[in-house]
């Protein structure tokens, strides 16, 4: 699924880790040689991206828990990335409010839209 998400990127180092809690933490290092598309929003036209290589960590959480029949089951809880080499990028995503809370996204969802159900593993 990263992989297909992450077309235009390098996929470094995976590191996952679960917690005595039953945190799962996953975080892999990316790198994108270019930044595309940029000529949606500029004047400026070229061909393909910027000649820019922008690396760091996408880390995601969730929470692992046992169903009745025990089985395994993962909740997505929060998406961010981490650790930009682009120092402005860094400091902005770096911040506590960059996270995509994807549970709580889910949860708004569940609510407001009849058509939509919890993905369930």
């Amino acid at each position: 699924m990263h992989r297909a998400a992450l077309a235009i990127s390098t996929i470094g180092e995976v590191r996952q880790v679960i917690s005595k809690e039953g945190r799962l933490t996953n975080e892999f290092e990316v790198k994108a040689g270019a930044v595309p598309f940029l000529s949606d929003f500029t004047p400026f036209r070229y061909s393909g991206g910027l000649p820019i290589t922008v690396d760091g960590a996408i880390v995601s959480t969730a929470d692992v828990t046992t169903n009745d029949n025990g089985e395994w089951e993962i909740y997505m809880d929060t998406v961010e990335i981490k650790g930009s080499n682009i120092p402005g990028l860094r400091s902005i995503l770096d911040m506590d409010d960059s996270k995509l809370k994807s549970r709580d996204l889910s949860k708004i969802l569940e609510d407001n839209v009849d058509s939509y159900e919890v993905p369930r593993p």
